[in-house]
């Protein structure tokens, strides 16, 4: 019986960590450094994928955990309580600017998960994702998927507790790479407590403290099942190729049928309906330039009503910046402001951030404001001042995207 080869891989920002698992023992490992260029984390990859042990006739099927570097994993905010899985997802990721963080690096949400603690989330940097599954591509291997290093670490801590045969619980789980540090405590197999932290290299904790990378790599080898934060890159090539799939099976059948209907005795009602078919493709041809005509006329019609909205719904920057610097309290720094056809989104930073809601309220042309996303605090020199997001939402008529909605001819 041929065995699949499970490869758990670790990526962090100066080593790539590989286990392989067949028949659940640990046969092979392997670390690579990650050259200090732009393409360096491909070459780590590539180079250690390498180097997996394969048989001839054996399967090969990768999981990556993804470092601190590349990895978000954090506790959501404004997600109802009574939300399922599928409408959380959705929501954090129509809004994934308001919940993780995205400087130069774009992010993908790799999935959303109820917890003990509440709703969490996790994502991971897009360019991370996609040279892990071009260099399984080019190795051809199949990526099961990417997810947090600290989602498969819990599985490591688990190993680690002193409770068989059963889960712990409460254990506790930990990663560290360099002077970045998360860890999480779990109970009853749920996240309850999560908590991220710079730490400098002199007051490193001992080594036991942290999950070595190698066995979070042999975790996410062992993992069970899918995980809740388990992003698939390959999933929609997967339903490609069964698309796919299913036309060419659906014309083996039609062949199949039309060499049945051949020699019965239907035969003659099948070439009758055939013609009346033809003389209907006709009427189709003859009757096809009064209906491109209509169609056209339809899209005219449809993008004049288009620029007549856009320009009544339009709105000046200078405007809303003038409004904004009269109800804004003293001492308000606008961080990010983006302007939208419903309404505008502003990120600041205040000593409270929730008196911006009271200033906020009332503003001319816009409805009551709404926080998006969490409250942070920060640090500003010799002062704490909090981060607030804020939706502002025009006021009157509805969005202007609502009424330039295209009809279908």
């Amino acid at each position: 019986m041929v065995k699949t080869a499970i490869v758990g891989l670790y990526v962090g920002p100066r080593e790539v960590h590989a286990v392989v698992r067949r028949g659940g023992l640990r046969v092979w490992q392997a670390t690579a450094p990650v050259p200090d260029d732009a393409s360096g984390l491909r070459l780590a990859l590539d180079e250690l994928l390498a180097r997996i042990p394969r048989r001839r006739f054996g399967r090969v099927r990768v999981r990556a955990a993804i470092g601190l570097f590349a990895a978000q994993f954090k506790q959501l905010h404004g997600l109802p309580p009574d939300a399922t899985p599928e409408s959380a997802l959705a929501a954090v990721e129509a809004q994934h600017t308001a919940h993780f963080l995205q400087n130069e690096k774009l992010v993908r949400v790799a999935g959303v998960h109820r917890e003990p603690a509440g709703w969490f989330g996790a994502a991971l940097d897009e360019s991370v994702v996609d040279s892990v599954a071009d260099a399984c591509r080019a190795a051809n291997i199949r990526l099961d998927g990417c997810l947090p290093a600290i989602a498969a670490a819990s599985l490591a801590a688990l190993d680690r507790a002193e409770q068989p045969p059963t889960v712990p619980s409460v254990a506790v789980v930990g990663i560290r790479e360099g002077q970045r540090r998360l860890s999480m405590v779990l109970r009853d197999g749920g996240v309850a407590e999560l908590e991220a932290a710079f730490v400098p290299e002199v007051t490193a904790g001992p080594a036991g403290s942290a999950i070595p990378p190698i066995e979070v790599a042999d975790a996410v080898a062992r993992m069970l099942g899918p995980s809740p934060y388990l992003l698939d890159p390959g999933a929609r090539s997967m339903l490609r190729q069964q698309g796919r799939r299913r036309r060419m099976a659906l014309v083996v059948l039609a062949i199949f049928a039309v060499t049945v209907a051949a020699g019965s005795p239907w035969l003659r009602a099948s070439l009758e309906l055939r013609s009346h078919a033809s003389h209907r493709a006709a009427l189709e041809v003859t009757a096809a330039p009064a209906r491109r005509d209509a169609i056209e006329l339809q899209h005219l019609t449809s993008g004049l009503e288009a620029v007549a909205a856009f320009d009544a719904s339009r709105q000046s920057a200078v405007v809303l910046l003038s409004r904004l610097a009269v109800h804004l309290p003293d001492s308000t720094a606008i961080v990010s402001l983006r302007l939208n056809e419903d309404g505008a989104n502003l990120v600041t930073l205040s000593r409270l951030g929730i008196d911006l809601l009271a200033a906020l309220e009332g503003m001319k042309g816009f409805e009551a404001p709404q926080l998006v996303g969490a409250v942070t605090r920060e640090s500003s020199g010799a002062h704490d001042v909090q981060r607030t997001g804020v939706m502002l939402r025009r006021s009157g008529d509805a969005s202007y995207a609502a009424r330039t909605k295209v009809r279908s001819p």
